[in-house]
């Protein structure tokens, strides 16, 4: 969490004049943003591909979901736990601002858990990639915006190095006994990842792009008759074969509409 403001009013006086300000056209001007009077976080490898305009899209949803993260507790799984009650948009914003000063740590506790610069204690990273995995899906159902889609997507890589890393340093301490192992499984059967859980599902990179896909309605809207980057079938009955299909775009697609129309795009249910 940011700090250096002593009052909600000085945090919104500050936050009015740096974000982005309307243009003759109606829309906001892409500025980076300072996100108040500290430092800047040093930049790793896991914020390589979050585009930095990502940061002053959603106008004034950008700045309740900042109202609401400065009165956080300081201690990250404190912050982790109340980004779930996020609105989507917002919930993507909060863990792409997070994310990239994320680093992995192994306590004696088997388990994927992260620590971060500006928060106290280590939090749970499953209880991230549980929560990202789930925007990636909400984005399909509640029919997200473009942009919101393109910012999740961005996560896709960061999140991956830093399930790797942990997944790498878990193992050394499996190896040399500094790390306890996990409880068998009740069930012998049991596979995490047709179980869903984050880590197996992110480290099989069954997550990627996950926020790109749309109903075949809103693909044609937008591309047409173009190549798309994969389908999902859902809803299958005897009777009726497959109810559902969702088309995967690909971030290029993304990034093209965009760049063809900034306000194209299918309405927001958010």
């Amino acid at each position: 969490m940011q700090r250096g403001f002593h009052s909600c009013q000085t945090f919104w006086a500050y936050f009015v004049r740096s974000t982005a300000h309307p243009t003759s056209q109606g829309r906001y001007a892409e500025k980076p943003s300072t996100w108040g009077n500290t430092r800047q976080l040093p930049q790793t490898s896991h914020s390589a591909s979050i585009p930095n305009w990502s940061q002053n899209i959603y106008g004034l949803d950008l700045i309740r979901a900042s109202l609401r993260l400065y009165t956080m507790a300081s201690k990250l799984q404190d912050h982790i736990d109340a980004l779930q009650t996020l609105p989507l948009a917002e919930a993507i914003q909060a863990i792409a601002d997070l994310t990239p000063s994320l680093t992995s740590v192994v306590p004696q506790e088997y388990g994927y858990f992260v620590q971060h610069p500006d928060y106290e204690g280590i939090g749970n990273l499953n209880d991230i990639g549980t929560l990202w995995l789930k925007l990636g899906s909400q984005c399909h159902d509640d029919h997200a915006p473009l942009e919101v889609r393109l910012v999740h997507t961005s996560l896709d890589d960061p999140i991956y190095e830093i399930y790797d890393t942990s997944y790498t340093m878990l193992n050394k301490g499996l190896s040399d006994g500094t790390v306890a192992p996990p409880a068998p499984h009740e069930d012998p059967g049991y596979c995490a990842c047709c179980s869903g859980e984050a880590s197996a599902t992110i480290l099989a990179c069954f997550h990627e792009r996950q926020a790109l896909y749309f109903t075949e309605e809103e693909y044609k809207s937008l591309w047409g008759d173009q190549p798309n980057a994969g389908e999902m079938h859902s809803g299958w009955t005897e009777e009726n074969g497959w109810g559902k299909r969702s088309i995967n775009a690909s971030r290029e697609q993304i990034e093209e509409a965009l760049a063809r129309n900034p306000a194209v795009g299918i309405q927001s249910m958010l």
